[in-house]
């Protein structure tokens, strides 16, 4: 049965942090969404976007928490170093990003190679958001986006699966796991359907080439959701977005 529980102090440290950098990392990516969209970053714009953070990511990191525990995810790197066992905590972030960059990077040539082949998908770089917007966008993806489709969403999924299983009797199994993670991904990739219909008609091959290397990156971000945490996720979808909003640019247009 799902029962809510008192708040200990990790609880509320957690919360925190993760808020705080859930507002952050929104702020971070309003530069790179003002240029897609042509309107100038305004102050006015800027306390509504802070507002609207603090609230959304308020909801977002609670039900996060919540559900990511109930479905039997823990915080890798954050949980041990709010508790101050950070005695190797510097060899577990080393042992993740020693899996997550490299993953990250490889999807990310992914989708760049899925949109040169199919010749649609995206075409953000025709936009010329300069390399700098696109290093604080990907701020947002790695943090935003992994709160959204992997700690709220993903855990969620686990959470029914493993509740029509088992009534929670037991972790949810690798069947549970992959099921969700694929599930998740088909949902994250979908979730880009609406920007790609801002920039051009929604043709069977722009469909194409933002649901297959979308889903691709989902996937590997789940999977290492469930195998290392949220972090090793997060890390490799930065390491994504580095690919597609730094690098590509400058290759492109050399800022």
């Amino acid at each position: 049965m799902l029962r809510l529980k008192k708040l200990s102090s990790l609880d509320i440290k957690q919360f925190i942090v993760l808020w705080l950098s859930g507002i952050l990392a929104t702020l971070c990516v309003l530069p790179y969404a003002s240029r897609l969209v042509g309107k100038s970053l305004t102050t006015a714009l800027l306390l509504k976007n802070l507002v609207a953070a603090a609230i959304s990511m308020f909801v977002v990191v609670a039900l996060g928490l919540w559900l990511s525990r109930k479905a039997g995810f823990k915080l890798a790197l954050l949980e041990p170093l709010l508790r101050g066992e950070s005695e190797n905590i510097g060899g577990k972030a080393l042992a993740i990003a020693k899996v997550s960059v490299p993953a990250g990077v490889l999807v990310g040539a992914l989708v760049v190679a899925a949109q040169a082949i199919l010749g649609g998908g995206l075409k953000i770089s025709s936009l010329n958001p300069p390399a700098w917007q696109g290093f604080l966008a990907s701020f947002y993806g790695a943090i935003g986006e992994e709160f959204q489709c992997r700690f709220v969403l993903m855990s969620l999924i686990v959470l029914i699966l493993n509740l029509v299983a088992t009534r929670l009797t037991k972790p949810p199994s690798k069947v549970i796991l992959w099921a969700a993670t694929v599930m998740a991904a088909l949902l994250f990739a979908a979730g880009y359907l609406p920007m790609a219909s801002a920039l051009g008609p929604l043709t069977p091959v722009v469909i194409l080439a933002v649901m297959i290397p979308n889903t691709a990156c989902g996937l590997v971000f789940g999977w290492l959701y469930f195998s290392r945490g949220l972090e090793a996720a997060m890390l490799a979808h930065f390491s994504t977005d580095i690919v597609l909003h730094v690098l590509v640019p400058m290759m492109l247009g050399g800022r």
